[in-house]
């Protein structure tokens, strides 16, 4: 599938919410051989933009809705059970800032492993899923999760650490929400999450390093 694009028909935003020139999309033969039909889809080099509305949520473009999770799921014939996603980009933007807002993640790697539980496994979190990146150039992002697909509501654990961030490169957004400027130093931000069917426990520690 060539040039990949979905947008959001309420909001005013100058950019797709979501862009990749190229999907390849294939039946997982490992899975076949167990007598069940599962896909594969691997995304290149992909889009995304995480956009803040003038004055309402409606105008955001922040989070996914199920109306283009369902028009994803029309597009593949079979159950995904794995999705890989290669040299992603993600934005944070804001375009009606002064500065205007625009922080970038690059070279985003994503595996997501046993989706649908094709490996019958007995545990209550059988897929498995890993993010990398690279914030603002020079930092550092590893997200580690294992999930539930199957349950109804959130039900995963996760761990993810960001480090060597600089902080001169959030400036837009310190300034916007917090009236603040800094000039050197670096951000780190660490978390351990647990969500059983929607109830949360874990932590997030930002930390800032001179």
């Amino acid at each position: 599938i060539y040039d990949v694009h979905l947008d959001k028909k309420t909001a005013d935003i100058p950019v797709h919410s979501f862009y990749s020139p190229r999907w390849k999309i294939s039946l997982q033969w490992s899975e076949i051989f167990h007598g069940v039909k599962r896909a594969s889809v691997t995304i290149f080099d992909p889009q995304i933009n995480l956009a803040a509305g003038p004055d309402s949520s409606e105008q955001d473009q922040i989070f996914i809705g199920k109306a283009w999770l369902e028009a994803i799921k029309e597009l593949i014939p079979w159950r995904v059970n794995q999705i890989k996603i290669h040299q992603g980009d993600i934005h944070f933007r804001d375009f009606n800032a002064n500065p205007q807002i625009d922080l970038e993640m690059s070279q985003v790697e994503v595996t997501a492993d046993n989706m649908s539980n094709s490996k019958g496994l007995k545990v209550p979190l059988p897929a498995t899923v890993k993010i990398t990146a690279r914030p603002l150039l020079t930092g550092t992002f590893e997200m580690n999760l294992a999930v539930n697909f199957d349950e109804q509501f959130a039900t995963f654990t996760q761990n993810f650490r960001m480090e060597h961030v600089p902080a001169v490169g959030v400036n837009s957004v310190l300034q916007k929400y917090l009236k603040v400027r800094v000039k050197s130093g670096e951000i780190g931000l660490y978390s351990e999450l647990t969500c059983d069917k929607g109830i949360y426990h874990g932590y997030v520690k930002p930390f800032f390093y001179k």
